[in-house]
């Protein structure tokens, strides 16, 4: 049997376990995966739980992706780039950290995407997977400020960066901030004079306020749903002891 977890915060409406449950019964392997919805200050303890019960490792969500990285022995040369793990493999009490969420983004996205100008919004764990997945595309990433440019700037050292959002103009725009959570904010809600397509890395709601006002203003979207998805096939593959980086 293969126990898996789901490492978060506020995370009860995770989609993941079914995921996971729809390809181990079409391998017909025993899977059981659950979520380990906690504290911060409980993770170390959460980590002993992992090694000492022999549990083949758990996935990581907001808000610990980087905070993670302090109890891996190894990690893919993506987590090292990033400084974000989401798939956390235990091989024999050695926890070997890896990120998904790359592959999931490229899957998801990258026939979405038009050509031309790109905006993500945010710099988090999700946000640096997609600059690494999309390295190739002109990205700008909209910031509140600079702390961590010298970060994102390693994955990718021709990344603009902007700090407000007048008179700008872009073809595609990414969510990857938490706002869409609240089914009542958006970090903005009028299109760009030349934006074809809004992609927001949320699922639930299905379509955020963002995606909703973007719809009506004639944008392409797409929601967060595919890239959990993909993401998720490759960790599974991880589980059962698939290379992968």
């Amino acid at each position: 049997m293969y126990k898996c977890y789901l490492l978060g915060k506020n995370i009860k409406n995770s989609r993941s376990g079914e995921i996971y449950r729809e390809l181990s019964e079409k391998d017909k392997i025993d899977f059981l995966y659950e979520n380990a919805d906690m504290n911060l200050e409980e993770i170390p303890e959460f980590v002993r739980f992992i090694k000492e019960t022999g549990a083949r490792g758990f996935n990581v969500t907001a808000p610990y992706k980087s905070e993670i990285i302090k109890y891996l022995d190894e990690m893919s040369e993506a987590v090292k780039v990033l400084g974000a793990a989401n798939t956390v493999i235990n091989e024999n009490g050695k926890l070997v950290g890896y990120n998904t969420d790359v592959y999931g983004a490229k899957a998801a996205y990258r026939e979405f995407l038009r050509y031309g100008k790109t905006l993500i919004l945010g710099r988090g764990g999700a946000a640096r997977a997609l600059v690494y997945a999309f390295k190739d595309l002109d990205l700008t990433l909209y910031v509140r400020d600079s702390s961590e440019n010298d970060i994102l700037l390693k994955i990718k050292p021709d990344l603009n960066f902007i700090y407000d959002l007048e008179n700008c103009d872009f073809t595609n725009i990414i969510n990857a901030t938490s706002v869409g959570f609240n089914e009542d904010k958006a970090i903005f809600t009028k299109k760009f004079n030349s934006q074809k397509t809004a992609v927001d890395i949320i699922y639930t709601p299905e379509c955020t306020l963002f995606l909703s006002e973007m719809k009506k203003q004639g944008v392409e979207i797409k929601n967060g749903y595919d890239m959990l998805y993909y993401q998720a096939v490759e960790a599974y593959k991880l589980y059962k002891g698939e290379e992968n980086d």
